[in-house]
């Protein structure tokens, strides 16, 4: 039966009545979205025929007829309320974007606006107005859209939508129908669940701990990184298996147990520990787990199990266990007391060691109960305060004490002992209590009294042996000088024979022609010539006598100046240059038969006021130097004696061109009784004396330099006016 229609404006947009016609009118749309409604043209053609046939002339009909239109508009009201109230706002929209019209909850979704039509719907379009145009493109080509879009209420806030249109035609032409859905809610809900997601995932991503989340039948859905790093094969390994382990065989029955557990409790967590379960590589892990099943959690579904990495700590467990049996042992062995006292001034013991025994006569439960042996009943009574004085310092600075202490032992005896400490401290910062170590040293006191006593007894006998070597070095140094001496002596001697065998000659000479002279008066044979010719002679002879006295004289002047310089400490004013040459001049005997030349250079009118004597002394241990070690008797060459001022000191510089000397000679040159020709006349004294003498008497310094086959060069800087030393004996001028 064909049911007929009327148009009904109720509601501002056509409806249908006849349910079955709609499709063949309006596509449906997407799934969970109203029917559109029959287009109004339907609704007129139904109501014509109906009138056409109330002219007909059955009464019955005509009844008939005006009760199915009472039914129609009965179904029409219902439909119109049923469209005007839909949860969906539904929009008749033109191709241009103009509303056609709309039902209420369209006009509550967008602000509360009563009439929409004629409005555009891009005015309420939160993003681009162009998107019109891709919806209705959308329309045209395909006869649908659907897609969420940012819309905007009529006050201007913006809210996310879900947008289902499907294309209808009408007397030829096309329009929208448009099924707008508010997806604030869901919206909302999908950011908390990303939310939830994100910090779920950050959370596994970021902890240590191995986390797997497991479906309802126990198969692995997520690995943490940390468990595919700690677990090694990577996470596509560990997906799919149950329990996200290769659990040893005798812990699953464990882990299926508790996960089971679990589950039958949501949202408790249930532990388990001392899980093993293998690496890829083969080893073992010990793992402590905890199973919770979350089943409202969004984004989480099943069961959250994370497993914590205790194998450390069970190794460590194992191995502090290990530490205290190992140590255990080793203070029941040592010799010696490890304690634990109270910081106190009784220093009540609170432990003791098994050689509590050996060290003090008292057995190990002695210190403990209602009488107990104290750490001070133990220590002697002289050192008592000594020792608290030294625990207090330490404990008060931070840091561990050591003092040695006597004790006396449960027979009487008294001991040495060596203790070392350290103070404890509680929650609140403060010292406790003290523990530590003592060791019996009586045996190392003792040992060490007696190395005291012949330390001391050795010490007297190298007191007395090192005045005797002292002595023995101001003889020999003594005989130095006074070889240095006799040599200068020896060359003057024969120095002086030569003018003076001269001035002999002459005198000889002189007194035989004064003879002649004599008895040629005496005879009376006496002439004018032969008295001419003894006034030659004797002028001649006179002549020569006085000038090889006068060598003499100059000699042995030159030589009394530099012998009572040498062996005098005469503090005076000299000109060092004139001095020098002095001094070369004394030395001649010493190097005249040899091939060799002395050369003095020195600036005139460089005065000092110093020690002559040690000036002397020091060029002529250099020059004999030179000769016995820079040069063999046949050897040429030239030795230089400079001498200048610098400003307030003199440098004296002392070079030869022999053959110098390598560095491990250098470096010893002025050590006392060092020679490298001992057996050829070398007393290894002569350049201890020359640094001596520059260091000490003259106040300066002395340096050397040498290498093999390029001579050496020594110089020395003193003071022009060193400062004044203390009068000492001749032979204690060089120590």
């Amino acid at each position: 039966m064909t049911r007929t229609s009327v148009p009904v404006r109720g509601d501002r947009f056509p409806t249908i009545v006849r349910a079955r016609s709609w499709s063949a009118m309006i596509r449906r749309p997407a799934i969970d979205t109203p029917p559109n409604p029959p287009p109004a043209s339907r609704l007129a053609a139904a109501l014509r025929r109906a009138l056409s046939r109330l002219s007909g002339p059955c009464e019955r009909e005509l009844l008939a007829q005006r009760e199915e239109l009472l039914r129609t508009r009965r179904e029409l009201e219902l439909a119109r309320e049923s469209m005007g109230n839909a949860a969906y706002a539904i929009f008749w929209v033109r191709p241009d974007g103009s509303i056609m019209d709309h039902n209420h909850t369209a006009a509550r979704l967008l602000g509360g606006v009563e009439d929409l039509r004629e409005t555009q719907l891009t005015d309420f379009f939160a993003g681009s107005r162009s998107a019109w145009l891709r919806i209705w493109q959308s329309l045209a080509t395909q006869g649908s859209f659907a897609g969420d879009m940012a819309w905007r209420r009529a006050g201007g806030a913006a809210f996310p939508a879900r947008l289902v249109g499907n294309r209808v035609s009408h007397d030829g032409r096309f329009y929208g129908c448009l099924f707008v859905s508010d997806r604030t809610e869901a919206k909302l809900a999908e950011d908390r669940l990303a939310d939830t997601s994100a910090r779920f995932q950050a959370l596994t991503e970021n902890t240590s701990d191995l986390v797997f989340v497991l479906d309802r039948d126990g198969v692995t859905t997520y690995v943490s990184p940390a468990a595919a790093r700690t677990l090694g094969g990577g996470e596509r390994e560990l997906l799919g298996r149950r329990s996200g382990l290769l659990v040893h065989e005798q812990d699953r029955p464990s882990v299926d147990r508790v996960l089971a557990e679990a589950r039958l409790q949501p949202s408790r967590t249930v532990h388990l520990e001392g899980v093993r379960a293998r690496r890829a590589d083969g080893s073992w892990l010990h793992l402590d787990g905890a199973f919770t099943d979350l089943p409202d959690v969004p984004g989480v579904t099943g069961t959250v199990v994370v497993y914590r990495d205790v194998t450390d700590s069970r190794r460590a467990d194992h191995e502090l266990q290990e530490s205290r049996r190992r140590m255990a042992t080793l203070l029941g062995n040592m010799p010696g007391l490890a304690f634990r006292c109270r910081y106190d001034r009784n220093m009540t013991l609170e432990f003791v060691s098994g050689g509590a025994l050996a060290l003090t006569g008292y057995r190990s439960e002695q210190f403990f109960g209602e009488h107990p042996v104290t750490a001070q009943d133990l220590i002697h009574p002289d050192d008592i305060e000594q020792v608290r004085i030294s625990i207090r310092a330490a404990v008060d600075a931070g840091r561990a004490y050591t003092h040695e202490y006597r004790i006396i032992t449960a027979d009487g005896a008294a001991k040495w002992v060596w203790e070392q400490g350290i103070g404890v401290t509680g929650d609140g910062g403060a010292t406790i209590a003290l523990e530590g170590f003592i060791t019996d040293i009586t045996s190392r006191v003792e040992a060490e009294r007696t190395i005291r006593e012949l330390n001391e007894d050795l010490e007297r006998r190298v007191a007395a042996r090192t005045r005797d070597l002292e002595e023995a070095q101001e003889q020999l140094i003594a005989s130095e000088k006074m070889a240095a001496l006799g040599g200068l002596v020896a060359g003057l001697a024969h120095e002086i024979n030569t003018p003076l065998g001269v001035g002999l000659t002459a005198a000889t000479h002189l007194r035989e022609r004064v003879r002649d002279t004599r008895r040629l008066l005496d005879r009376g044979g006496l002439k004018r010539a032969d008295l001419d010719a003894l006034l030659a002679d004797g002028e001649d002879a006179a002549g020569m006598i006085v000038a090889n006295l006068s060598r003499t004289a100059d000699l042995v002047q030159s030589f009394k100046r530099v012998s009572v310089d040498q062996c005098s400490e005469e503090r005076r004013s000299f000109d060092l240059g004139e001095y020098l040459s002095e001094v070369v001049a004394s030395l001649r005997p010493q190097y005249r038969r040899r091939p060799l030349r002395i050369d003095v250079d020195c600036a005139p009118g460089v005065v000092v006021d110093s020690l002559p004597g040690a000036v002397a002394q020091i060029v002529t241990n250099l020059l004999q130097n030179s000769l016995l070690h820079a040069y063999a008797p046949e050897d040429a060459g030239t030795i230089r004696i400079a001498a200048a001022a610098r400003g307030d000191d003199v440098e004296l510089t002392y070079a030869d061109d022999g053959r110098g000397m390598d560095d491990a000679v250098r470096r010893r040159v002025f050590d006392p009784f060092f020679t490298t020709r001992r057996g050829d006349g070398g007393s290894g004294i002569g350049m201890h004396i020359v640094y001596n003498l520059v260091t000490g008497a003259l106040g300066g310094s002395i340096a050397c330099a040498s290498r093999p086959g390029e001579g050496a060069t020594f110089r020395m800087t003193f003071p022009r006016c060193p400062e004044p030393v203390a009068t000492v004996a001749a032979g204690e001028v060089f120590p």
